[in-house]
């Protein structure tokens, strides 16, 4: 007996604003993609006079969404440069929730085995000007320009294995939380009083992996193993860009942050012999930067921290 669930989000939200001439006192561009994707998969075997009862579960569940807020080219100028503010906002939400269980029984034999995918591949852009073109926004109080992504991904796999001769089970969780998170500003002439450069990533991936058997006169195995991995590139950069205000603060912001957890728990019962393995690896990493380069700037004060 077996089962399989492949459930994937695919979604793309951008705002683009390209070569425009513009004069307005508040400018919003604000591009949001949220997903929540439940998975579960299950399996139930049950033989009484054949030979063996085998039971097997797979679930996958994939989120790869992206969500960009650009401005590129033309001209926009604040009506005010004491009221006047341009913002520009990229935000990717996510959220896993997978099962795969399975459970059997058997007058001989008894195998179960289950197995949970989970990824998360998101991307959070946000923009001002790009490498090919020059983009001029002036008479500006605030420049906002903000990323941000939160993924979080929760996961069981188990399985409970019943059988008077001999029973092993098998459960494997593997999650993943991966993409990148980035504010930019690009062959720009700003003078903005004050400008900001944020981009944030939240992750956190928490799993729980149970094999349970029992009730065998033989032998009793069950192996478990999960692998939890966040890795999220996450980057403000400026490029190429100038602004002359010696009244101005510039700040640009990167950061990071991840937990993961994982629980992995097996039992066996057995007249003769029971062995259990338990396997569980966790890691965090990613690139965090805040870069400037071959731009010209004359300020009041800069603060950049990665």
């Amino acid at each position: 007996m077996g089962s399989a669930a492949a459930n994937s989000i695919a979604n793309a939200t951008n705002i683009t604003f390209s070569n425009n001439s513009l004069k307005s006192d508040t400018i919003n561009l604000n591009s949001v993609n949220d997903a929540n994707l439940w998975g579960v998969g299950g399996a139930i075997s049950v033989s009484k006079e054949g030979t063996a009862a085998v039971g097997l579960s797979f679930a996958v569940n994939v989120i790869n969404n992206k969500a960009k807020s650009s401005i590129s080219g033309g001209n926009i100028t604040g009506i005010a440069s004491e009221t006047s503010s341009l913002s520009i906002k990229a935000d990717n939400s996510s959220q896993i929730v997978g099962v795969a269980v399975s459970g059997g029984y058997s007058n001989k034999v008894g195998i179960n085995g289950t197995v949970a995918v989970n990824v998360i591949d998101n991307n959070a852009i946000a923009e001002v000007g790009d490498k090919n073109t020059d983009t001029s926004i002036t008479n500006l109080k605030s420049l906002d320009i903000l990323a941000t992504d939160t993924g979080k991904i929760y996961s069981l796999s188990g399985g409970v294995t019943v059988s008077k001769k001999a029973c092993g089970g098998v459960a494997v969780s593997v999650n993943h939380i991966i993409g990148e998170t980035a504010s930019k500003l690009t062959r720009t002439n700003f003078d903005a009083t004050k400008s900001k450069l944020n981009a944030f990533s939240n992750s956190d991936i928490l799993s729980l992996a149970v094999g349970l058997g029992g009730g065998s006169d033989q032998f009793t195995f069950e192996g478990l193993a999960a692998d939890n991995e966040i890795f999220r590139k996450v980057n403000t950069n400026i490029y190429k860009s100038t602004i002359n205000n010696s009244n101005a603060i510039l700040e640009a912001k990167a950061d990071s942050t991840g937990k993961t957890g994982s629980l992995a728990i097996n039992g066996g019962i057995s007249d003769k012999g029971s062995v259990g393995l338990a396997i569980s690896v966790n890691r965090i990493g990613g690139e965090v930067s805040s870069d400037i380069a071959s731009s010209s700037l004359i300020l009041k004060s800069l603060y950049s921290e990665a």
